[in-house]
């Protein structure tokens, strides 16, 4: 950090405001994630709610939203396949029943 001095108030130009409550901090915590200054209280991802931290909550409910559709057709496409090799002619029967 420098010690510039400002001319208009005499006071040394240190710290930094934090991100999220703009309080000055004259030894704030910076998160490499989304590359802002945060004060003690708002050091944490989720404190601050950080950026990255929402598009990774973002992703996992996409991920999540994807697994079952994606499960269900599997399934149902092997069943089929399984039943219709055992009995190709009444393949169809057994898998609507099911």
């Amino acid at each position: 950090m420098s010690t510039i001095v400002e001319r208009e108030t005499g006071m040394l130009d240190v710290g930094s405001h934090c991100q999220f409550c703009r309080q000055i901090d004259f030894l704030p915590f910076h998160c490499s994630y989304c590359n802002n200054d945060f004060c003690a209280s708002h050091r944490f991802k989720d404190d601050h709610r950080c950026t990255w931290l929402l598009e990774e909550i973002r992703k996992e409910h996409l991920r999540k939203e994807q697994k079952p559709a994606e499960k269900k057709h599997s399934k149902k496409k092997h069943k089929m396949t399984f039943f219709e090799t055992l009995l190709p002619e009444k393949g169809y029967i057994r898998v609507n029943h099911a």
